[in-house]
C-alpha cells in the first residue's frame, strides 16, 4: 500500500509554469551576472598588473633622462640629490625597526622631502623656473 501526498489545499496555490520558469531564469541570469563580474575583476586585476609593471618601466626610464624645463629640471645632480635623500631616509627606517621591532614602524610618505641643493639658486613662482620659462 503506498501512501500518496494529500491534495493541496484550496488556501495553498500550487505555481504556476510561468512563475516557475520565471523563478529558473532569473536564478540563472543571476549566475551568469555573478560569473561575469568575477572574471571582469580578475581582467581588471590582470591589467592593474600589467599597468603597473609598465608604469614602473616608463617611470625608471624617465627617471634617467635629463629634462630643463620650466616646470621641471631633472638632471644627474638632482638625481643624486634623490638617491642621498632616499638612502639616508632609508637608513633611517632601519634604525627604528632595529629599535622598535620589525612591523612596528611605518614609514610616513607625507613627511618625506628632499632638499635639492641645486635648485637653491633658481627662481621658483608657481611651479615655474622663471629663468626657464623665460629662455623658452
Amino acid at each position: 500500500m503506498s501512501l500518496a501526498p494529500p491534495p493541496p489545499a484550496v488556501d495553498d496555490p500550487v505555481p504556476e509554469a510561468p512563475q516557475v520558469q520565471a523563478q529558473i531564469a532569473a536564478h540563472i541570469a543571476n549566475k551568469r551576472r555573478e560569473e561575469l563580474k568575477q572574471r571582469q575583476r580578475q581582467a581588471a586585476a590582470e591589467v592593474r598588473r600589467r599597468l603597473g609593471q609598465d608604469n614602473f618601466r616608463v617611470l625608471f626610464f624617465q627617471l634617467s633622462q635629463d629634462q630643463n624645463l620650466a616646470d621641471l629640471v631633472w638632471n644627474g645632480r638632482t638625481r643624486q640629490e634623490l638617491r642621498s635623500s632616499l638612502e639616508a631616509e632609508l637608513k633611517s627606517f632601519e634604525r627604528q625597526q632595529a629599535l622598535r621591532g620589525v612591523g612596528r614602524v611605518a614609514w610616513n610618505h607625507e613627511q618625506f622631502h628632499v632638499k635639492y641643493e641645486s635648485m637653491s639658486g633658481e627662481l621658483c613662482v608657481g611651479g615655474v623656473y622663471l629663468r626657464l620659462f623665460i629662455e623658452s
